[in-house]
């Protein structure tokens, strides 16, 4: 009697096991590449952001831009790095430091980020950043920056990807 031969239809459970394992390792390889691209995202979209509001704090002092119809002795940036925020103001009383009713505007940034004014070899996570009008001379904390760069140094707490932007004495902004 002739042997039948039978064909193999489907796949073994072993076959079927290797497969969604192998999909299963490439895909956890992939959301990790993923995560760490979307967190450098973050930080230069951050860095982009602030780089835009520094400049425009240090146009707004060189042109003496008046806020609510009232005359400015200076535009600044007050950080509140612990609650992952700053506030761009207009110096309406000259002292230097932010008041609420000085208030231009508020940008909350991604609470993965870490902000901090690197100055003088310290990272401090609230100061105040101010251009004088005319000349925008940038000052922190009312200690005129001279010489040595004002770092606004922003990191993402997951992937410890890091930016810095740089205002020199002159009231320069750029990043790297």
């Amino acid at each position: 009697m002739p042997k039948k031969e039978y064909l193999k239809n489907g796949f073994t459970l072993i076959e079927i096991i290797v497969t969604i394992t192998i999909i299963a390792v490439v895909t956890a390889i992939a959301a990790n590449g993923f995560n760490r691209s979307n967190s450098g995202a973050s930080v230069i979209s951050q860095v982009e952001i602030t780089t835009s509001d520094l400049r425009g704090i240090g146009f707004s002092a060189l042109n003496s831009e008046q806020f609510q119809l009232q005359s400015t002795s200076s535009w600044g940036l007050y950080l509140e790095g612990d609650e992952n925020r700053y506030t761009i103001f207009a110096d309406i009383d000259g002292d230097g430091s932010y008041d609420s009713n000085e208030k231009f505007k508020t940008v909350d940034f991604n609470p993965n980020l870490f902000i901090c004014l690197d100055w003088n070899s310290q990272c401090q996570t609230t100061g105040t950043v101010i251009f004088t009008n005319v000349t925008a001379v940038p000052y922190i904390d009312g200690a005129i920056i001279d010489a040595t760069d004002l770092g606004v140094l922003i990191t993402d707490n997951v992937s410890s990807v890091s930016k810095e932007i740089f205002i020199n004495h002159f009231g320069t902004v750029s990043h790297n």
